[in-house]
């Protein structure tokens, strides 16, 4: 029985083999070149994420009072800090595992961030039809400090991200309601992170009436969202001795979203206003350590060469929709060039930008008195996927010129790599590449 299984799976890597060989024979020289790129950044933005995770072993930027919160439930004692529980969880379980040290509290991000690249590619799979969209996807992703330096640090934004897309590839694969289900216990979870996570409703939503495979009735699903966020808060108290009653929960989350409220009167010099999240006014220095003449970086700095491009069509796309709107002849061109599918994924990509954009345009955080950077997390990975999806249908009539930009990304990764990644580096050759003062510590 075990010969008979071991000689299924050589004859099924056989199958595969050979499939790889004639897929790869059958590309053209820019199609090869853009393959060898995308698994040069996806190998390389694992690596890169893992190596030396552990190093400095003390707290850096904002992981004490995550740190020291998911220790006390692990520890049983009240949390007293000022976001949901379930990220604290997360972190508390690497503790569990690994002990109060770096590795720790840095394991469960890092697994969680790990887990983005490959969700990347599902969620660009899926969206864009096609596993090349997917594999640039993963790949933009892999090679943007913007989520390697989230991935290295014992903070939420990355947790929250991973399950963000976790919900968003459960839309788009959804096909009965349990699919709808299963996406808003995901949204669910992720508003149990960050409150943020809350606004991933929006663009699952759309993204369950557009593919058009489940009733439309099955979206009151989504309803789950406040349900799994109240019950997740009741176990964190329980697990603390805390009142746990639904009145008592309520309590306790109205209490922290007025907190929340308040810290708008405060200023923090690593706080920077909404506009200027796209176009990188203040990226934070997540971690930094210094060895006598050396230092280590892990920047949130992203990759210019995603970074750029992904801004200006944020600009120019909705201009684009009303001029498509309007003129029947640039419509023609526009779905010539890029096609309805395509377009569609596009628009998808953009909804889920705006929902997460809207809260800090309507409130009163958008004085940036206390708004970071990492709030534009989940707008940025929307902006990749949408990017990975217009670059893989683009190639197919201007190979050469998509190979030459995903070139010029694998070498600006590489450029940056020394200050996300936290190599041993000097002042002087770190500056070289965080050019601006406002993107230094």
């Amino acid at each position: 029985m075990k010969l008979s299984i071991t000689k299924d799976v050589r004859q099924g890597l056989r199958t595969r083999l050979a499939h790889t060989r004639q897929a790869w024979a059958a590309m053209t020289v820019a199609e090869r070149l853009v393959t060898v790129f995308v698994a040069i950044m996806i190998v390389g933005g694992v690596v890169i994420r893992i190596q030396g995770v552990p190093w400095p072993n003390w707290f850096t930027f904002d992981e004490e009072p995550f740190v020291k919160n998911a220790h006390n439930y692990a520890l049983g004692i009240p949390d007293s800090n000022d976001h949901p529980p379930f990220g604290k969880l997360i972190i508390s379980l690497g503790m569990l595992i690994f002990g109060y040290n770096s590795l720790g509290w840095r394991f469960g991000p890092l697994l969680f961030g790990l887990q983005t690249v490959l969700l990347s590619y599902w969620l660009g799979r899926l969206v864009f039809g096609n596993k090349r969209a997917g594999y640039m996807a993963a790949a933009f992703v892999a090679a943007d400090g913007f989520f390697i330096s989230y991935s290295r640090s014992g903070l939420l934004d990355g947790t929250m991200i991973s399950f963000m897309l976790w919900a968003m590839v459960a839309a788009a694969s959804a096909r009965t309601w349990k699919g709808v289900i299963a996406t808003g216990v995901l949204i669910g979870l992720a508003t149990s992170i960050k409150w943020s996570g809350a606004m991933t409703a929006v663009p699952a939503a759309v993204t369950l009436l557009m593919m058009r495979r489940v009733s439309v009735y099955s979206i009151l699903w989504l309803g789950l969202v406040p349900i799994v966020h109240t019950l997740v808060w009741m176990g964190a108290l329980t697990l603390t001795g805390k009142p746990n009653s639904p009145v008592a929960t309520w309590k306790v989350i109205v209490d922290l979203y007025k907190h929340h409220l308040n810290l708008g009167h405060y200023k923090n010099d690593l706080s920077s206003p909404w506009y200027g999240w796209p176009v990188l006014l203040h990226p934070i220095v997540i971690k930094m350590s210094t060895s006598g003449l050396k230092s280590r970086y892990s920047s949130s700095v992203g990759n210019l060469m995603l970074w750029a491009p992904s801004t200006l069509l944020v600009v120019a796309l909705p201009i684009t929709t009303a001029v498509i709107a309007i003129r029947a002849r640039f419509r023609r061109y526009w779905l010539g060039m890029l096609g309805s599918h395509t377009t569609r994924g596009v628009l998808l990509m953009l909804v889920g930008w705006f929902s997460f954009m809207a809260p800090w345009l309507a409130t009163r955080s958008t004085r940036g008195n206390y708004t970071f950077s990492h709030y534009y997390l989940p707008c940025y990975a929307y902006l990749l996927v949408m990017l990975a999806g217009m670059a893989e249908r683009l190639e197919r009539k201007h190979g050469k010129a998509i190979a030459i930009y995903v070139g010029l990304v694998l070498a600006m990764a590489i450029w940056f790599a020394p200050v996300w990644g936290e190599l041993s580096i000097s002042t002087v050759t770190a500056n070289y590449r965080l050019w601006f003062p406002g993107w230094r510590p």
